[in-house]
């Protein structure tokens, strides 16, 4: 693996994925005209909903920073997110994700995404793209909510056995409405990466569940450090964590850092939970993803 794979890997939990596959069973016009059968409707099912992150506080504003780097002999690698999650009464909310990439000779790059959800409908976008509305039968507002909240439990998935936490109950509070404990974290020094060969690794890394493991596998913190504000149900509310250390891919040696910052305010009284006018509705064709779909790899490389 290279340096900037495993910078994509250890961004990834932060980052969160969102993918779309076909069978790819049908060719030419069957698998064209399946194509736009599959486009034009709603998408089908029932969702059961599931506590939401949070549960139970007042309207606030959640912001949430990230910062992830990886040093190599051949440059540094970052990504910094920038997330702003709105939550109002009935269930409404606003997520802003703001990215910016730094890898050595691609230079810098931005993304970013956006939803809102209004109590009735939920819309979405990346960044500089047009806003979609979603079908809400399947749960996307939902899920688009609790990712929301996941930088910092993708974090200590990843190193939590690392960490040691000091609770100070001297300075319980309450945040967002909610009761909160401030613990101070610090590195365990007891705890190692423990030995797999690299078939193990790889089908570690390549499981969009299971690669946590791959990362507490192959980077070793030593240092640890901060202190955050969490829910009796473990949710970060407040404070900062940062974890340094060293990393070795396929014999490939890198410095690493994470640095996670969480804060919590009253919703600000201009925030808006309405959906924008030019909203694309949710049945529709769309053709460019149809004929990517259809063409898969034989789409020429400029159009690629």
């Amino acid at each position: 693996m290279t340096p900037h794979v495993a910078v994509v890997s250890l961004c990834a939990v932060l980052l969160g994925t969102a993918l779309g596959c076909g069978d790819g069973a049908a060719g030419g016009d069957l698998a064209l005209q399946q194509a736009l059968a599959s486009t034009a409707g709603r998408t089908e099912g029932r969702f059961s909903p599931s506590p939401r992150p949070l549960d139970g506080a007042r309207p606030h504003r959640l912001t949430v920073t990230a910062t992830i780097a990886l040093t190599s002999p051949d440059g540094e690698r970052k990504v910094e997110i920038t997330r702003r999650v709105d939550r109002g009464d009935g269930g409404r909310f606003r997520v802003v994700d703001e990215r910016e990439a730094s890898l050595p000779v691609l230079g810098t790059r931005v993304d970013g995404r956006e939803a809102v959800f209004d109590g009735a409908r939920f819309a979405s976008r990346r960044r500089f793209g047009p806003w979609i509305a979603r079908d809400l039968l399947n749960g996307g507002h939902e899920r688009a909510l609790r990712e929301a909240y996941d930088l910092g439990a993708g974090v200590l998935a990843a190193f939590g056995d690392y960490v040691t936490w000091k609770e100070d109950p001297s300075k319980d509070e309450r945040l967002a409405g909610l009761p909160v404990r401030w613990a101070a974290a610090s590195l365990n020094r007891r705890v190692a990466p423990r030995p797999l060969a690299a078939d193990a690794l790889a089908a570690l890394r390549d499981h969009v569940d299971h690669w946590p493991a791959w990362v507490a596998a192959t980077h070793k913190p030593t240092r640890i450090g901060g202190a955050v504000a969490r829910t009796k149900a473990g949710e970060l509310v407040a404070g900062e964590l940062e974890i340094g250390g060293e990393a070795t891919v396929e014999g490939v040696p890198a410095s690493f850092s994470v640095k996670l910052r969480y804060a919590v305010t009253d919703l600000p009284k201009k925030a808006s939970f309405a959906l924008p006018d030019d909203v694309l509705p949710e049945a529709r064709g769309r053709t460019w993803r149809m004929i990517q779909d259809v063409l898969g790899d034989d789409l020429g490389a400029p159009y690629r």
